[in-house]
């Protein structure tokens, strides 16, 4: 009598063996295909047109002996994509409640991280497997001739899923129905608890998005547990997934399209944001426990957002943020300590802050730090500590420390003057988006600190100063528009930026405006004129005269909204 793990051994070669032929071979008028391994997962695969016997061979080849090592790794890959599924499921429903609960965000950022080292060995196992199924099959598939026929990925899955007895098809259904079946509980659980709190249009969006793919999974879940209780695949079972397949993607592509159209909105002004929906929801988390969320309240009651600005309620939040190790609420109450924001202002406690958000990372904190040390600001002045300060916010990439770092190498502030590594930093910083920087690389430029002066750099410096909203570069360019200096002459421009660095507060415009014959060009003061004239502020000559009433349209200007 046949040991009883052999015949189990035995079985499963014969279902290996079965599942081959249904899935990868394709009988036709002209003979059978066979849809080769292709070692590239997402590749295209090679079809061959064989006959009965070299199908055989093929699959003789295809199949490993029981507890031989193929045999064992084919049976670690087949983990491998179990565990696959698996994490895909755990980590996208965990996910699904990240934005509501602080664990199940955590824990979906592990099951990803889980997720995609499984992947690449699995990936990788299967590149590998299929390659040397490939070597094996070479002798054989030389003799065979390629095929125009193809065997698609789809046809490949409903082969598998339809192939084998009906205990297999059993417990394949039961499988997927399960799956299908949790994915249904975790989404309709989600959208029942959403549903409740409708604070915005996406969040008015998601519940039912959530209860619509609830249902379709709870009829796909009992579809496939019914097919487990009979072993039978109804006929039109391949139609319906098909069409089940559409509806999902549908729904959630409508969704994602309409949930990001409105962000577009949003962020372009075209829809008002809604600043009480948006504090609800961080209320909601920070009730929850989430730090992330709490700082977010905290930034909102700083600024004014959504709610009257309340330097005692930000400081609260922070407070609250800060206890759940949040760097950047750490930041911030050593910015209200600096401040004196609610109360009397507090450098010690301050640097204390900023020394505890540096500790865990935060570079804004290490640059307001050195900040102190280089001014003196609640501690002995120190250039010194004041660079390695900026020389770790710069390593994190804080723009505003390489800016820092150029100053000192400029000024020579604890070390010798250098302007070869001032241009260093300041490139960095302006490589970064740093308007500062800019404007003190335009000045570099102008005024031959290091190098030969150069008008023409300079003035490309000042322009990208200017264009990045920095007002002493505004002044600057202005200055070299109006004078043909570094380029043509060009008092349009010239006369824009007085208007536009004035109207946003800087002191040297306001002044020029009240008295611009001293500093401007009569070709900018007409333009000055017929730009306000063009925005209906003035209506007397356009020349270079400045009288009482082009003094009074420019005062208009500047208390004119936006």
């Amino acid at each position: 009598m046949m040991n009883p793990q052999v015949q189990r051994q035995e079985a499963l070669v014969k279902r290996r063996e079965d599942l081959i032929k249904a899935a990868c071979f394709r009988q036709t008028a002209d003979g059978l295909i066979y849809r080769a391994p292709n070692p590239w997962i997402f590749g295209r695969a090679d079809h061959f047109q064989v006959t009965e016997a070299l199908q055989s061979e093929i699959v003789a080849a295809l199949v490993p002996k029981a507890q031989s090592r193929e045999w064992r790794t084919s049976q670690l890959l087949g983990f491998g994509v179990l565990a696959l599924s698996i994490l895909a499921m755990v980590a996208s429903m965990l996910s699904l409640y990240g934005n509501r609960y602080p664990v199940a965000e955590t824990a979906s950022s592990v099951a990803a991280v889980a997720l995609l080292i499984v992947m690449a060995a699995t990936l990788t196992g299967l590149h590998y497997a299929a390659k040397r199924q490939r070597q094996k099959l070479q002798p054989i598939l030389a003799t065979a001739t390629p095929a125009m026929e193809r065997i698609s990925n789809a046809d490949v899955l409903w082969a598998m899923r339809t192939s084998g007895d009906r205990s297999a098809i059993r417990r394949q259904g039961l499988i997927s129905g399960v799956i299908y079946g949790v994915a249904s509980a975790a989404f309709a659980v989600y959208g029942l608890i959403s549903s409740k709190d409708r604070i915005g249009f996406v969040d008015n969006l998601q519940p039912d998005y959530c209860l619509a793919l609830a249902l379709g999974f709870a009829i796909q879940a009992g579809r496939n547990l019914y097919q487990a209780r009979t072993g039978i695949v109804a006929a039109n079972t391949r139609t319906i997934d098909r069409r089940c397949k559409v509806v999902f993607v549908g729904l959630t592509v409508g969704y994602i399209a309409l949930a990001f159209g409105y962000l577009g909105l949003e962020l372009s002004g075209v829809i008002k944001h809604d600043d009480a929906a948006m504090r609800a929801r961080f209320e909601r988390r920070a009730a929850a426990g989430d730090g992330a969320a709490m700082n977010a309240l905290g930034g909102l009651y700083r600024e004014g957002r959504g709610v009257p600005q309340d330097y005692a309620k930000a400081r609260d939040w922070f407070v609250k943020a800060a206890e759940k190790s949040d760097g950047h609420a750490m930041f911030w109450l050593g910015w209200l300590a600096q401040k004196g924001l609610p109360g009397p202002q507090d450098l010690v406690a301050a640097r204390q802050w900023y020394e505890k958000a540096a500790a865990i990372g935060d570079a804004s904190a290490m640059t307001w730090t050195g900040w102190l040390y280089l001014y003196g600001q609640g501690v002995p002045k120190d250039f010194i500590k004041a660079r390695e300060w900026f020389e770790k916010a710069a390593a994190a990439n804080n723009v505003a420390s390489m800016h820092n770092l150029g100053s000192i190498y400029r000024h020579g502030w604890g070390v010798a003057q250098d302007y070869t590594q001032a241009r260093v930093w300041y490139e960095k910083a302006a490589a970064g988006g740093f308007a500062a920087s800019m404007n003190e690389l335009g000045m570099m430029d102008m005024n031959g600190w290091g190098a030969a002066p150069d008008l023409a750099k300079a003035r490309t410096w000042y322009e990208k100063a200017a264009a990045a909203g920095h007002l002493e570069g505004m002044q600057h360019a202005a200055l070299l528009f109006d004078r043909g200096e570094g380029g043509s002459t060009d008092t349009k421009r010239a006369a824009h930026l007085v208007l536009q660095s004035a109207k946003l507060g800087h002191s040297w415009s306001q002044k020029v405006l009240g008295s611009p014959g001293i500093v401007l060009s009569p070709g900018a003061r007409i333009e000055i004129k017929r730009e306000l004239s063009g925005l209906a502020l003035y209506d007397g000559p356009i020349d270079e005269r400045w009288d009482d009433k082009i003094r009074a349209a420019v005062d208009t200007y500047m208390k004119r909204p936006g």
